[in-house]
């Protein structure tokens, strides 16, 4: 609206510097040869699309021009499109067509400023006679003296719509990750490489609040923006963007699926999903709102085993890559190639899947003119749905998945959900509006099915070396128990490890940084070394003393053995709770015999999977045993006797001596 009306304020401004003429070599008009001098152009704005009567209006910016008189704008309007390969082409200049349409503006006599500095308005006019279309539209920055001198040109689109209403738009479901490079590090501090981009995102997506997207957010990204403030301003803006619009559930760091089965780590997958789930509702959603668990968009190559484990998770929809697909066949019309199709995951079990469109997402580039890159993708769509206008049979929908490298710019996505919003021809919803609005596809009267191709063997993941660090990182939870938020920052680095954006070396930095992590606080719960423990009766009790140095309360299985003593049951495997910097236990005992043993001391986790301290103490009994004592008392008793006798005899036998 906005520019409809700049447009009325100077169409005749525009009008008066315009010319028409024979067009020179290569479409352009004649003019006597100059040297051109230097300048820039770019797209600020323009009308995502033009009904009968009305006029394109372009919103141009021109820098660094020094002398304004010796430049012009020419403009040039194209043939309707016929085909989708020739749109793709026109992107980079190419294939654009006969000319229809030319206008030349003298820059010092357009100059109005109403889109900021250096900005300039121009009025096009449809091609006469013109119909429902998409017609590319060159816009050049060249010297008035020579009119071959180009000095800097793009090539944006006239959307036309003839006619009114259109009851059946396109739809289109448009997938934007929250995503950055992992941000927590090894060593457990988390940082963000790019921040700023979040917020244009966020701010942005707020801005425009009322037009559908899909947010594909990677968890450990949310979880990052809580650090800093200007990352929580960020996750504030996103929460308030992401009211009414569907947010996708997925693995806490993107992750190569097919990898993981294939080194039996399906449990990691779970905890992946787990985990992710949980920070998205934790950090994105409202109260009780989760995010959704059916429909999964694979940006990675995914194979048959992938798909049965998802569906057996629940993700019964699918948004897959085109090159993992099996073509389509080449009779097939363009209204079911709009359209969902059906994927065996197994034997009997199907999902039902859109493709994502590789052309749309080529649309989500990084740097050069974001606004023309904006229009250009509501071109595309709006080609889309020219192909078939007002399809009678229920409707199409594609979808626009923007990659995950992609960095978004304010000025990208303010442009393009303007241009969804109250686009004739072009419908925005979610990926949960196309599932259920748009009829499954059609081929030869049999529903539309499309198959996986192989795809290349993943990189292995290190299967033994995660499983130890998780079955050690199960133990250390089970001791310091699940108040302590330690184990699940630790489960959070051996989540980041599987990253499918990490070399193998950074993944095994990951998981030696857990081991060593739960090693070192394992390693401040001490037992005494080196001490003798006497007894002086043959039952008694021995003190331990455990010493806590972890600074929180741990929750230990303490298992004792002796080949001299005898230990209850209970004893000889006991739990015990170290709320304190040293704690002493005692542990009832009955000496077998006499003398030194040893007691060999274990502590482990309560799950009993962890070794945490094991010492070798020296018990010393003094007291005499129960056989020792009749021993002793029966040879006492014998020497007793022996000595009667022996006296006796010596007094009888000096008794029979003479005197």
């Amino acid at each position: 609206m906005r520019l409809r009306i700049a447009a009325a304020l100077v169409l005749s401004l525009v009008s008066l510097g315009a010319a028409s003429g024979p067009a020179g070599p290569g479409g352009h008009p004649q003019g006597a040869a100059a040297v051109a001098p230097t300048g820039a152009l770019s797209l600020v704005d323009q009308s995502a699309f033009v009904r009968a009567g009305e006029n394109l209006v372009l919103c141009v910016r021109v820098s660094g021009v020094a002398d304004p008189s010796q430049v012009e704008l020419a403009v040039f309007t194209y043939s309707r499109l016929l085909n989708r390969t020739n749109f793709l082409h026109t992107l980079d200049g190419k294939s654009l067509g006969k000319q229809l349409g030319f206008v030349r503006v003298p820059l010092e006599r357009v100059q109005v400023g109403g889109c900021g500095a250096d900005s300039f308005f121009l009025s096009v006019p449809p091609p006469e006679s013109a119909s429902g279309g998409v017609y590319p539209v060159r816009v050049e920055l060249r010297g008035t003296g020579d009119t071959t001198a180009v000095i800097s040109s793009f090539v944006t689109h006239l959307v036309y719509v003839a006619s009114l209403p259109v009851t059946q738009p396109i739809k289109v479901a448009v997938v934007l990750p929250v995503h950055d490079a992992p941000a927590l590090q090894p060593g457990g501090a988390r940082h963000l490489g790019h921040l700023d981009d979040i917020r244009a995102l966020a701010g942005a997506l707020e801005s425009v609040a009322d037009v559908p997207v899909v947010l594909d957010p990677t968890p450990e990204t949310l979880d990052a923006l809580t650090v800093s403030a200007t990352g929580r301003e960020a996750l504030a803006s996103l929460r308030n963007a992401v009211r009414g619009r569907q947010v996708l559930a997925g693995p806490y760091v993107p992750v190569d699926m097919p990898a993981l089965l294939d080194a039996r780590l399906g449990d990691e997958a779970g905890a992946q999903l787990t985990a992710g789930s949980d920070v998205v509702a934790q950090r994105l959603l409202a109260e009780g709102q989760r995010p959704d668990p059916r429909t999964w968009v694979a940006r990675d190559p995914i194979d048959q085993g992938s798909l049965a484990d998802l569906r057996g998770r629940g993700f019964d929809r699918l948004v897959l890559p085109a090159a993992n697909l099996s073509p389509l066949r080449d009779g097939l019309d363009a209204a079911n190639r709009a359209r969902p199709f059906t994927i065996e995951a197994r034997p009997g079990s199907r999902q039902t899947a859109f493709v994502a469109d590789p052309d749309l997402s080529a649309h989500f580039v990084d740097g050069g003119d974001d606004v023309l890159h904006a229009h250009q993708l509501l071109a595309d769509l709006a080609f889309i749905y020219f192909e078939v206008p007002n399809e009678p049979t229920g409707g199409r929908g594609v979808v626009a998945v923007a990659p995950r490298s992609w960095r978004p710019t304010g000025a990208f996505l303010r442009a393009l959900l303007l241009g969804l919003r109250a686009n004739p021809v072009v419908s925005a919803t979610t990926l949960d509006g196309l599932f259920t609005s748009v009829p499954a596809g059609v081929d030869r009267r049999k529903p539309l099915e499309r198959t996986l191709v192989p795809s290349p063997r993943p990189a292995p993941y290190p299967a033994h070396a995660l499983n130890a660090a998780r079955a050690r990182l199960d133990g250390f939870a089970s001791v310091v128990g699940r108040e302590n938020p330690l184990p699940d920052r630790l489960s959070n680095r051996l989540l980041v490890s599987q990253s499918v954006e990490l070399r193998t070396s950074r993944r095994a930095a990951y998981l030696y940084a857990v081991n060593a992590t739960i090693k070192d606080q394992m390693a401040r719960i001490k037992l005494p070394t080196g001490r003798t423990i006497t007894l002086t009766a043959r039952e008694g009790e021995i003190p331990i003393s455990f010493r806590n140095e972890t600074g929180y309360p741990v929750h230990i299985q303490v298992r004792i053995k002796s080949e001299k003593l005898i230990l209850r049951a209970s004893d000889r495997v006991r739990p015990l709770d170290l709320s304190r910097l040293n704690t002493t236990a005692r542990f009832p005992v009955k000496a077998r015999t006499s003398g030194d043993t040893g007691l060999n001391i274990v502590v482990v986790s309560p799950d009993g999977t962890l070794q945490i301290a094991n010492t070798l103490l020296t018990v010393r009994s003094t007291a005499a045993s129960g056989v020792g004592i009749v021993l002793s008392a029966g040879a006492a008793l014998f020497l007793v006797v022996w000595w009667g006798r022996d006296f006796r005899r010596g007094r009888r036998a000096r008794r029979l001596v003479p005197e």
